[in-house]
């Protein structure tokens, strides 16, 4: 980040550089107003990540003045270049641009995700959110707390719980109707209609979950 100045030494705006990966002899560029130096660092930010994936071989960079109006690619996009052109299997999805076993620096991880929650318009979420979300989604899907704990390094049944666990209020819901289905009479009408209500609306997620499937299956033949 260079600091431009006028005649009298009084800074006028901020250009935002770095090298061409496809020619290092020449420099990348743009200007920002004295009021946009966040906007600034985080353009750098971005073209930092398109030069990450030309230099591993993932996308082809492609110069700031010739690229269309979406040119930074999805997680899902990236996860599949990944897989498909750089086959290392004890490789990190993502580490240091230096050197492959380096991790990020988490300054880097955090400028990154900031990012990435500012576009979705969802400032409120932490990169904990994420932990709490996969320990979660992996109970419900069937995965035991001893399995919950190995995957978030815990040693602690209580840390697992307290800290990472979330109430996802449809399968509490599930769950206690379930239960009070087992206590009363199974000939009462009532406790009848709310398990076929239950169990059809299990159905219609798994109808959905296959047909989305299906549709993936389609799409690659």
């Amino acid at each position: 980040m260079i600091v431009r100045k006028d005649a009298d030494g009084n800074p006028t705006s901020f250009q935002a550089r770095y090298v061409n990966p496809l020619d290092p002899s020449k420099k990348v560029g743009r200007n920002f107003g004295l009021e946009y130096e966040t906007e600034a660092y985080r353009w750098l930010d971005e073209e930092h990540y398109l030069v990450t994936l030309h230099n591993k071989g993932i996308r082809q960079w492609v110069h700031p003045s010739q690229r269309g109006t979406d040119t930074m690619p999805t997680f899902r996009e990236y996860a599949k270049d990944y897989f498909d052109k750089y086959r290392k299997p004890d490789t990190m999805l993502f580490h240091s641009p230096m050197l492959d076993e380096w991790l990020l620096p988490p300054t880097t991880i955090e400028r990154t995700f900031r990012m990435a929650r500012e576009k979705i318009g969802r400032p409120d979420i932490t990169f904990h959110s994420l932990r709490a979300t996969h320990a979660t989604m992996l109970v419900l899907e069937g995965g035991t707390m001893r399995e919950t704990m190995d995957d978030l390094g815990h040693t602690s049944l209580t840390v697992a719980v307290d800290s990472y666990q979330r109430i996802v209020r449809e399968h509490h819901r599930d769950t206690v109707e379930l239960l009070a289905y087992q206590y009363m009479p199974t000939d009462d009408p009532t406790v009848i209609r709310t398990v076929i209500d239950q169990k059809e609306r299990q159905i219609d997620k798994l109808r959905r979950e296959v047909d989305g499937l299906r549709k993936i299956l389609q799409e690659k033949s």
